[in-house]
């Protein structure tokens, strides 16, 4: 038996583990492991309401728009205020874009080079040198699509700045809607902006994920989980409906979402308590707990560990990418979802009515509660305010990538991503490229899925091989 741990994990937004158990040449067991604390639950503790979109904002400047598009959400259900037709479009218009610059700049800043040989003198050359099947024809036409992907997940944020005044980060999204409705030379200025990243999906990014496809063939078996997925719903429409539209997978049923049916384990995770029902019990982290390995704690719905993000999405809805569940399936869902939003943009910018409210101005009561959610980039995003007396008593989030790099919970159960490793074989234990395959293939965010980080223990990169 072979122990192999790689921390920290490189190329992802934000500092985790993982440790895998190897007996000959495959992954018996792993865990995903989260040594950092954000504490934003007691941060925003006795807090005025309105203040709460700007903090949980900073859980993470890669998908900010999206946190504070689902505080927002928990702050109107709790006023059971109603955002208005444009603010609603115009919020889709922010997060749209911003999910277009965060599958851009996935695939071609951090999962790129899993698949493709960094140039000389580039920051990750000098890793693995094992496994990398392309031509030399086709590697040199990935490197001039690495610099197109910088360029268009820069375009990206810029159009989100147009309308949300900077990124990440943005003052865009704020209570009731939005917080200004765009003039005509800004609109126009968007169009073209949205233009130019679809003709790049379509003509560059989509093509470029089949192409590893037809190298990596074995990859659309590689990295598999139950297939038991979850959605809270993507890009809402004016008339109630959704683009891409919630729903949940468990045991091979597809059903409507019942959040009553959420539950949050602590059993391998930094906390104390039980965890249970969400808005129950308080945020407090114990380093002491016994058998604990990560500040992560385990999201289950109806006891399942569910999958978030594109594959999800895409099993609840239009089902393109057709290999299912896999690591280069979710590379593509990512890819078709990325093309389809970048069509939807242009869809939303001629739907806008000008001279109508992009906002519901509103009172939160002094007293009262509500739930937010939202799918984000990786997948389900959930936020929970409890207001006493003006301000924040008790407020909760479970983020994507708690769901998919969960620990295991009371049952033993593993996270998706911990499912995904078992089973993964190894071509050379000195170099487990594959263990780094698997991993970006979930696009993870460690920053988002962590509730102190000790800094005498430092950080460095270690890859350990045991006998």
């Amino acid at each position: 038996m072979h122990k192999i741990t790689i921390s920290p994990v490189t190329r992802a937004n934000g500092v985790g583990t993982v440790t895998v158990m190897v007996q000959g040449n495959r992954v018996v067991q792993a865990r995903s492991e989260t040594a950092i604390f954000r504490g934003f639950e007691i941060i925003l503790k006795g807090r005025d309401p309105w203040d709460a979109p700007y903090f949980t904002q900073r859980i993470c400047g890669i998908c900010s728009s999206f946190h504070a598009l689902a505080s927002c959400h928990a702050i109107e259900a709790a006023a059971k205020a109603k955002v208005p037709p444009n603010g609603i479009l115009l919020r889709n218009v922010i997060t749209g874009v911003d999910l277009l610059q965060n599958h851009i700049r996935h695939f071609y800043l951090l999962a790129l080079w899993d698949w493709v040989t960094p140039p000389r003198g580039h920051p990750f050359a000098g890793g693995y040198t094992r496994d990398f099947r392309l031509s030399g024809a086709h590697t040199a036409m990935f490197h001039e699509h690495y610099w197109l992907g910088v360029d268009h997940a820069r375009l990206a944020h810029e159009a989100l700045a147009l309308v949300g005044g900077k990124a990440p980060h943005n003052h865009g999204i704020i209570p009731g809607g939005v917080s200004m409705f765009p003039n005509d030379e800004v609109l126009r200025t968007l169009e073209e902006r949205i233009g130019r990243l679809k003709s790049f999906i379509e003509e560059v990014y989509l093509p470029d994920v089949l192409t590893l496809k037809r190298f990596y063939p074995d990859y659309l078996h590689v990295g598999r989980t139950s297939e038991n997925y979850l959605s809270f719903g993507l890009f809402p429409r004016p008339d109630g409906g959704w683009h891409f539209p919630p729903g949940a997978i468990v045991a091979a049923k597809k059903e409507a979402v019942d959040f009553r049916a959420i539950r949050e384990s602590v059993a391998f995770s930094w906390f104390s308590g039980e965890g249970g029902k969400i808005g129950v019990e308080d945020t407090v982290p114990d380093m002491s707990r016994p058998g604990a390995y990560s500040f992560v704690k385990a999201p289950r719905y109806k006891g399942f560990a569910c999958e978030g993000g594109p594959l999800a999405r895409d099993a609840l809805g239009t089902r393109e990418a057709k290999e299912g569940n896999s690591v280069l399936a979710r590379h593509e869902a990512r890819a078709r979802e990325a093309l389809r939003t970048a069509q939807l943009l242009k869809h939303w910018l001629g739907e806008l009515r000008p001279g109508e409210p992009a906002r519901d101005h509103f009172v939160i009561p002094r007293s009262c509660r509500g739930m937010g959610v939202t799918d984000a980039m990786r997948g389900t995003l959930l936020h929970y305010i409890d207001i006493k007396g003006g301000r924040i008593r008790r407020y909760q989030i479970v983020t994507p990538t708690a769901w998919n790099l969960s620990p295991r919970d009371d049952s033993g159960q593993p996270g998706p991503l911990e499912e995904a490793l078992a089973g993964t074989e190894i071509g050379d234990l000195e170099q487990p490229i594959e263990i780094g395959r698997v991993i970006r293939s979930f696009d993870p965010c460690y920053s988002c899925s962590a509730h102190v980080l000790q800094l005498d223990r430092g950080t460095k990169t270690v890859m350990e091989v045991r006998a």
